[in-house]
């Protein structure tokens, strides 16, 4: 297209679309939000006082403002600072007004004074009075005069012209009167001074001419008094805001056509204001909102509502691209007003829109309502393209994936097929009213399900049935066909899915799992889940081989459901809400609000959205998948609150108050929410609340680069921040998500080495039995159990651990473990080595313990020992050649030679090692050991070979090689810990040898100071000698002997029962660490030979452990009492299920009027019953009564009775 062409049916706002935003990491994120959010406020610049109203000068650097106190102040924007502030009278500023190129001001206060001064000096020109109710100022074009409204018929224009001119008669001015047929209550004039237009009491509008100010076209009556008016640029059309606080725009032309009514205020009108080349309309009330409306497209308002105060005046800059506003603060707000993201609603329709549909490679979307209109629409440019009416509504439909034609379903028993080229349509008689369609893969076959409950499959070409499917007992809602189109998956309103034979018409599975009516199902491309939603308000997440997964709850019936083409995200719409899921983990990304919701479609690219609300039509840009900032979220609190809140805890120091409603709000495309910026920014202190406490939580989702708050909160190392989160994980988990924990497998390689307490307990938690129902729960005997398998999926799938036909019914039970976060599991990867030796930094080694790493670790050195223990065998065959060589062979060339070639494959082994990682090679001691035996033996051999012997190398070689063949001793288990038991020996004994060398250096130089017959270095052994016990005593002098006494109490004694001491204790510790140390040097081992397997080290695939093993010991018995209570509580759920189901029926069914009946009939003999007894009651004190009276006369009369 032209690029011209494509701007103007764009509009200006396309390059604004076009900036992408693909930050590399949550710091570029967050500046990129920082910035977005500082296009998106305005500049609110404070000062000392409210300023009721202001004008800009022409240059727009100075604002002159005036106060609720009578004073007219100054105020430089450049520096933003009040330069000049005085007090004009003792009442309210209600207008000031820059006149003659900036030198003179008007200014009208609340007593009706018009105040005539000169600028900047405010020396007083003239006054005077004009008696009135109410008085409204506006400057002419060249606003060398000025138009003065006395809430009358009568306007005033008073001519400016003079006051330029240093002449006495300067403070007379010229000006002359308008008559109109009507009180007049507002005006304004367009910016080129053409036109005028009056606001009148009477509830119109009347323009008039610039020059001869005659009258021009007039509005129609409205029953509301005119308050405000506002011409467009370059006078194309005009706006006028009403009493009754509606705003009415119109089209400046001979009929004055009325644009837009705007009713979404609650207060007065305050402000009108028209910018960007008259794109967006805003206005400003009392009611503090301030409110952008899209004069292009039927959109919904855009709102700013960053303070809650009243609106007091408007102005625009004169591109009219800024805003400058004042509320009821002491603030002036400049806000450059930004493009709004696309979003437009289409109302053809006059009944409900039943679904929307997107066609296929094209920018059109197909709507049908039960109004019996389909539409089509273009979504690029906003406009109806072609529609077709019928006398029924319809019902649902289905584009073909050519974009050739439709199939539309009515409320009669027809299917109208529909041309996309030519618009032409024609019906199909059918027997039965349709319900849902679908086409096959190929699209040569055409599944309906209709309101006898049937599937009837059709040949698409020739609309001949083919095959016809009875079982579901309510209407089908959904198809799909699956497995190259031989078998049919359905949903229906008995609350099942089904899976069917197509060529047999038999069911094959029976998804059961919903307590209501399922309206809606999704399939992924792959065919490997199933979603379906249902009006229980829960989403099921299925495997295709009819096992239920996931649940997700959700406030209301879920309509319609959309699924990532990359399995990201999840779409569910309700009749009040649009959810977001994030699949990774199962949690919400974010929510906006609907109104009578009832259809969902994504574009063939994803980046539109269309949602059929009533009987209109919402379309907008997908958050997810735009290539600009925004904010989304639910219309609960302000975005623009939010924003700034943001703003200002990313200040440092700056500690704003945290409320609830700032929840919801997330970022996109990048999906950073407020738990993300905190966990940033460390506020450790509102995180707490915000995931564990308050009831709307923010979303804990994944970035589009995979972060989390968990995964922000360790890369920074904000140790507070990562207790929060994995409460909040922890809290999920319990909450019966199981995926809560998947977001911390990207992130536990880092974990593992910070001073975090809680790891032990995490790696027990990570490591869970799975107890879903499609596991079997025996295995025939014989069956090769424990067994391990890594899984790209969360589910365990039974033939990847147990042979099909060794499961049981009965036998041997058997258990199914599994990890629920992905790891880095796949040996020889980058990832997998970089998770082992963050095991050996944990500062908690207590992780070595736990069933997971135990089981990692074992079945990776079951994938390579046999590499180490080649090379141990290669290492020992060595040593036993050079002891041969030393002891038998030492006068043979020929051994050395094949000494020398055994040497060469170990050297060939240490240089792969460099290659692959050259730099923690040099970390390792046993490393530097192997360099230093290589070194020296080719020296040896060197030496050996031109003729000069040299025994003194070959004591090298030999102590260096048998030092090195200590490290072999870690391929056995028995001697695993030893090894490990030497280097911590080592290392703790670091100080003392330290301290005894001191001492013995000491000692060495008082002997040589008190006897220099011999050299210090014997000396020095002799003080080394002392220190092992070993002496001559040859001493004659006194203080020899003291001096002998100390060294022998200091060394021999106290020194080594001090190293004795420390071993013991090291010894005791690695002995009661010996489970530990044995898994620490299996790490060691593992690590160094996945070292060497460079051609695996750029997979990033992470993986899921799976076990399956037998049952063992108490886990038997505890596992029946589980089985019985699974059991019991699955009864309980039939019976719930049952129950609910029975109640569903009554109310849908004749039953419904019998039901009631009975308890009428129950209610009245209930009062009945009570009539009853209170009769009985009144009869009982009845008789009471009279055998008292018979009592008393018996007494009074007893010949009288007798």
């Amino acid at each position: 297209m032209n690029p011209i062409i494509e701007q103007l049916l764009n509009g200006p706002a396309s390059e604004e679309r076009k900036r992408p935003f693909q930050p590399e990491n949550i710091q570029e994120a967050i500046e990129g939000v920082i910035q977005y959010i500082e296009t998106q406020l305005p500049n609110a610049i404070d000062v000392d006082f409210t300023p009721l109203c202001f004008d800009l000068t022409e240059d727009e650097n100075r604002l002159l403002l005036g106060g609720q106190h009578g004073n007219i102040a100054i105020f430089d924007l450049l520096h933003k600072k009040v330069v000049k502030d005085i007090e004009l009278c003792s009442c309210p500023i209600n207008s000031v007004i820059f006149c003659l190129k900036d030198t003179i001001v008007l200014v009208v206060n609340d007593n009706k004074q018009i105040y005539i001064l000169d600028y900047p000096s405010f020396n007083l020109v003239h006054n005077f009075t004009l008696p009135s109710t109410k008085l409204i100022i506006k400057p002419g074009f060249l606003r060398d005069m000025v138009f003065i409204s006395t809430n009358t018929n009568t306007v005033m224009i008073y001519d400016l012209k003079q006051l330029e001119e240093e002449t006495e008669d300067r403070a007379e001015l010229v000006r002359q009167e308008m008559k109109c047929n009507g009180i007049v209550t507002c005006l304004d004039i367009c910016d080129d001074g053409s036109i005028f237009a009056f606001g009148f009491e009477e509830g119109f509008l009347r323009l008039y001419h610039g020059e001869s100010q005659e009258g021009l076209q007039e509005t129609e009556i409205f029953e509301a008094r005119v308050d405000v008016i506002v011409f467009g640029e370059m006078r194309k059309i005009i706006a006028a805001g009403f009493s009754d606080t509606k705003v009415v725009v119109w089209n400046i032309d001979a009929n004055m056509t009325v644009k837009n009514v705007i009713r979404n205020h609650t207060g007065e009108i305050k402000g009108l204001a028209f910018v960007k080349d008259n794109r967006y309309l805003i206005t400003g009330g009392e009611d503090s909102k301030i409110i952008v409306h899209d004069m292009k497209v039927d959109r919904s308002p855009y709102y700013l509502e960053l303070f809650d105060y009243k609106v007091l005046c408007f102005q625009t800059s004169k591109d009219h691209k800024k805003l400058f506003f004042t509320q009821l603060m002491n603030k002036i707000m400049i806000w450059d007003v930004p493009f709004l993201t696309k979003n437009a609603r289409y109302g053809k329709h006059e009944g409900r829109v039943t679904k929307v549909m997107f066609i296929p490679k094209s920018c059109d979307l197909l709507s049908i309502g039960e109004d019996g209109l389909a539409a089509i629409w273009d979504y690029r440019n906003d406009t109806l393209m072609e529609c077709i009416k019928i006398d029924s509504g319809f019902t649902t439909g289905i584009v073909s994936a050519t974009s050739n034609f439709a199939f539309l379903c009515s409320s009669k028993p027809s299917l109208l097929r529909w041309s996309l080229a030519t618009y032409k349509y024609y019906d199909y008689d059918l027997n039965s009213v349709v319900r849902s369609i679908r086409f096959s893969s190929d699209e040569n076959l055409l599944a309906l399900g209709d309101d006898l409950y049937r599937i009837i499959v059709y040949d698409a070409v020739i609309m001949e049935r083919k095959y016809i499917i009875k079982g579901h007992t309510d209407v089908v809602t959904e198809i799909y066909f699956i497995k190259g189109d031989t078998e049919v998956l359905t949903s229906s309103r008995d609350h099942s899915l089904a899976d069917w034979n197509l060529n047999t018409s038999d069911k094959i599975t029976n998804f059961l799992g919903h307590n209501a009516p399922v309206t809606c199902m999704v399939i992924t491309p792959d065919e490997s889940l199933i979603i379906s939603g249902s009006e229980d308000r829960t989403i099921i997440i299925w495997s295709i081989d009819n096992i239920l997964m996931h649940i997700l709850r959700q406030e209301g019936n879920t309509l319609s459901l959309y699924l990532s083409k990359n399995k990201n995200y999840l779409l569910s719409l309700e009749d009040s809400m649009l959810n977001c899921w994030d699949i990774d983990n199962l949690s919400r990304i974010f929510q906006k609000d609907m109104i009578g919701a009832l259809s969902l479609a994504i574009s063939e690219d994803e980046k539109t959205i269309a949602i059929s609300e009533g009987n209109s039509i919402f379309v907008e840009e997908n958050p997810l998948e735009s290539s600009n900032i925004r904010v989304v979220g639910r219309s609960y609190g302000s975005s623009h609150k939010f924003m700034n809140y943001i703003l200002e805890i990313s200040r440092d120091g700056i500690r704003s108050q945290h409320l609830d409603i700032y929840n919801h709000w997330l970022f996109t495309p990048y999906c950073m929410g407020i738990g993300h910026i905190l966990a940033y920014s460390n506020r450790y202190d509102t995180l707490f609340p915000v995931l564990l406490e308050h009831k709307n939580k923010a979303p804990f989702c994944c970035t589009i680069k995979g972060e989390t708050p968990l995964s922000i909160s360790i890369d920074m190392d904000h140790k507070s921040c990562i207790e929060i989160c994995l409460k909040y994980i922890k809290m999920e988990f319990n909450n019966k998500n199981k995926r809560a924990y998947v977001p911390l497998g990207a992130c536990l390689t880092k974990l593992n080495t910070l001073d975090i307490s809680s790891i032990p307990r995490i790696y027990e938690t990570l490591y869970q039995r799975c107890r879903s129902h499609h596991l079997p729960n025996f295995c025939l005997h014989g069956t090769e159990l424990p067994k391990l398998y890594y899984s790209e999926d969360f589910l365990i799938k039974t033939s990847n651990l147990i042979p099909e036909d060794c499961v049981s019914t009965h036998g041997l039970s058997i258990v199914f473990k599994h990890t629920i976060c992905p790891m880095d599991l796949d040996i020889g990867s980058s990832g997998s080595i970089d998770f082992l030796e963050s095991l050996l930094e944990c500062p908690y080694p207590e992780i070595f313990r736990t069933k997971l790493l135990q089981e990692i670790l074992t079945h990776k050195w079951q994938k390579i020992k046999w590499a180490i223990y080649i090379q141990g065998m290669l290492y020992i065959f060595y040593l036993v050649q050079l002891s041969f060589y030393c002891i038998f062979f030492r006068d043979l060339p020929v051994f050395l030679i094949t000494l020398f070639f055994v040497h060469v494959l170990l050297f060939l082994y240490e240089v792969i090692q460099l290659v692959t990682d050259f730099y923690d090679y040099w970390l390792d001691i046993w490393n530097i050991m192997d360099q230093l035996r290589g070194i020296s033996f080719t020296l040896f051999c060197f030496v050996e070979w031109t003729g000069d012997r040299n025994d003194n190398i070959l004591l090298v070689v030999i102590i260096f090689s048998w030092t090195r063949g200590i490290s072999y001793f870690r391929m056995f288990d028995g001697t695993r810990y030893m090894v490990r038991l030497l280097s911590e020996v080592i290392k703790d004994m670091k100080v003392f040898f330290v301290i005894l060398g001191y001492s013995t250096l000491a000692f060495t130089f008082i002997f040589y100071l008190r006897n220099q017959t011999s050299t210090f270095s014997e000396f020095l052994a002799v003080s080394y000698r002392l220190d092992l016990g070993d002496f001559d005593i040859e001493y004659t002098e006194s203080f020899d002997w003291v001096i002998f006494f100390l060294a022998t109490v200091i060394n021999p004694l106290i020194m080594l029962n001090l190293l004795i001491s420390i071993m013991g204790d090291t010894y005791g510790k690695v002995q009661e660490t010996n489970d530990i140390a044995n898994y620490q040097e299996l790490t060691e081992m593992v690590i160094e030979i996945e070292k060497l397997m460079f051609w695996k080290k750029n997979n990033t695939q992470k993986y899921y452990m799976q076990q399956c093993d037998y049952l063992k010991g108490n886990e038997q018995e505890r596992d029946k009492v589980n089985e019985r209570i699974k059991t019991l509580k699955s009864q309980l759920q039939t019976i719930e299920g049952s129950i609910k189901s029975f109640k569903q029926k009554i109310k849908d069914s004749r039953i419904q009027a019998l039901y009631e009946t009975i308890q009428a009939m129950s209610k009245e003999k209930e009062e009945m019953q009570k009539i009853i007894a209170e009769n009985q009651e009144t009869i009982e004190k009845t008789r009471i009564i009279m055998e008292e009276i018979y009592k008393r006369i018996q007494v009074r009369n007893p010949i009288m009775i007798e």
